[in-house]
């Protein structure tokens, strides 16, 4: 039976992939990867504070560095994964963010947190076949671009994957949303500094290339909505981020089918490259599956 949540999961899906696609747009019309985080994530602290008031959530500073820890992963994280999108193409990087359910999994496993299971075994391995078929192009120019565009996406991936163990695993001792939201004051905080330093900010902002920005943040900013929102009323974690997986496959059939329609013109490659990615990211949709259903 579908509950709300999984309606809910679906739209933050379907946010976080057309936010990746005018994020790739607004790459397209010059904007650089220190506007577009900006932009995604500059207002985020602020969706979290009716979450903070609603729980009446308290904070333990005696705990504050491990929020500090989370801003600077999730920063930096934030900061190669859209200079990834730079580099290579949406249909890319958005299935290899799918692969951070695994990369957590295995992480826990050799910190201790956690036994190896088979199929956290038969996950890992689906997940770099599903790596492969993504990151396949025909021309060797292109070949060299979406490695870089897979390696900067996977380190990312790791960066996202730190950020969510120390949530995890000492979220409880400062706070939960309190420790979000900390969390996210410095992210955000970092990346006005670093606007400010590279001269990035607002007002650098070419006027044709303010829209695509601000259609950027608006689905971004909606998807870090849902899924606080989400998770904090109605729970069900695992089938909320199941569904929210999806969103590699989504990215795929968009740009190869409407691509046009968003000035991303990734469809162009040809049917071979689009129906590989479109294998490999129900690949890491599969690998996914495994790991949080059994």
């Amino acid at each position: 039976m579908i509950k709300i949540y999984h309606i809910l999961a679906l739209i933050s899906a379907l946010s976080s992939t057309i936010g990746n696609i005018y994020a790739k747009r607004s790459v397209k019309e010059g904007a650089n990867s220190i506007q577009i985080a900006l932009f995604s994530n500059v207002f985020v602290p602020v969706l979290f504070i009716p979450a903070l008031i609603i729980n009446r959530s308290t904070f333990n500073w005696s705990e504050v560095l491990y929020p500090i820890i989370m801003g600077v992963a999730l920063y930096l994280g934030m900061i190669l994964s859209f200079i990834a999108l730079r580099y290579g193409d949406v249909s890319i990087q958005t299935p290899i963010l799918g692969s951070k359910v695994i990369f957590v999994t295995l992480f826990t496993v050799l910190l201790g947190l956690e036994s190896l299971k088979f199929t956290t075994l038969i996950a890992a391995l689906l997940t770099f076949i599903a790596i492969f078929m993504i990151g396949y192009t025909k021309s060797e120019g292109a070949k060299k671009k979406a490695l870089l565009s897979v390696l900067l996406g996977l380190a990312s991936v790791i960066l996202f994957v730190i950020t969510d163990l120390v949530i995890q695993e000492r979220s409880y001792l400062f706070g939960k949303m309190s420790f979000v939201f900390i969390g996210t004051v410095i992210t955000s905080t970092l990346l006005l500094i670093t606007a400010y330093v590279m001269k990035s900010g607002f007002n650098s902002v070419k006027k044709k290339t303010r829209k695509w920005l601000a259609l950027t943040a608006v689905f971004n900013c909606a998807q870090s909505a849902l899924i606080a929102y989400a998770l904090s009323f109605f729970g069900h974690a695992t089938e909320f981020n199941i569904i929210q997986a999806t969103r590699g496959f989504w990215v795929v059939l968009i740009v190869w089918v409407f691509g046009g329609f968003f000035g991303v013109n990734e469809g162009g490659l040809g049917r071979l490259v689009m129906i590989k990615r479109m294998v490999g990211a129900l690949i890491m949709l599969a690998s996914v599956l495994l790991v949080m259903l059994f």
